[in-house]
């Protein structure tokens, strides 16, 4: 009867062992994730202040320069705009991000992956869209010899 016993008590030790190790190894990939998508963000991040500043650079040429022609004039309006939704998207995310120690206790492995899956997405979505901005910033401002 107690090497039963004992034979049990040492399957149930394993069995829990074997649970924290796959909780550990899930933990991890979470962990590798959320750090791919951060990465995404810090490339991006420090573009903002160049993206605010050929919005404003637009902005102003707009205000001071009534001769534009209509097309150049809808080109650069399109631009500050496309500039204002990038960086409200970049401030959106930030905002609305949850790390995933935060969401372990009401979501399992699966459902924190898929959530960082689609923030990884999210993120670099804006990346490309501030990019865009830049080049396109860039361009417009340079176009008007300003």
């Amino acid at each position: 009867m107690k090497p039963l016993f004992y034979t049990l008590v040492s399957l149930l030790l394993l069995t829990l062992l074997g649970c924290g190790n796959e909780k550990k190894a899930q933990e991890a990939e979470q962990v590798q994730l959320r750090s791919e998508l951060m990465a995404a963000h810090d490339e991006v991040m420090p573009m903002m202040g160049e993206l605010t500043s050929l919005a404003g650079q637009l902005k102003q040429i707009l205000q001071a320069d009534s001769t534009l022609a209509a097309d150049v004039r809808a080109q650069m309006e399109t631009a500050v705009a496309q500039m204002t939704e990038a960086e409200e998207g970049m401030m959106d995310w930030m905002a609305n991000f949850k790390q995933p120690e935060s969401l372990r206790a009401e979501m399992d492995h699966k459902a924190i992956m898929a959530y960082l899956s689609q923030e990884k997405e999210k993120i670099s979505e804006v990346g490309v869209q501030i990019k865009s901005g830049i080049e396109t910033g860039k361009t417009l401002v340079a176009a008007t010899g300003k």
